[in-house]
């Protein structure tokens, strides 16, 4: 079904093929994916510093080496300045390739959510081991 509009004398147009015209003109925006990128990777450097707190590992070699050889600020720097340039990469890959760079997107959140999952599940186990008061006094003196 079409609406259409009276013009005058010139014609009429077709509601439904210019609302057409006007979705297929706008380009696919990826930022909704560069911020669910950086929340998931705020969620993973967080619970990668509870669990560091608490006697976890990095499995993320380069990380790690930056963590024993500077300390947890160094792994934080280092986890920050991956993230901005791993989104100015796929930003500059969207540009070109919208569904290339999503495609990208969904593996590395896909990615950062099962890390956090294990950081969440160790660290739940180590409130359930040791309780609470403990993994509250090890998350301050740490801080």
């Amino acid at each position: 079904m079409s609406i259409f509009l009276d013009t005058g004398p010139e014609g009429r147009i077709e509601l439904a093929l210019v609302q057409r015209s006007l979705l297929l003109d706008k380009k696919p925006s990826i930022l909704r994916w560069h911020m669910a990128y950086w929340v998931f990777s705020a969620i993973d450097l967080f619970l990668t510093i509870a669990s560091f707190r608490i006697g976890g590992l990095e499995m993320n070699p380069i990380a790690n080496w930056f963590y024993m050889q500077f300390g947890i600020s160094a792994l934080v720097v280092y986890k920050v300045m991956m993230v901005i340039l791993i989104t100015m990469q796929i930003g500059y890959i969207g540009k070109y390739k919208p569904l290339w760079a999503k495609r990208i997107y969904t593996f590395g959140i896909a990615t950062l959510v099962l890390a956090s999952t294990l950081s969440l599940c160790q660290t739940i186990w180590f409130i359930y081991e040791y309780g609470w008061s403990t993994f509250k006094s090890a998350i301050q003196l740490a801080l």
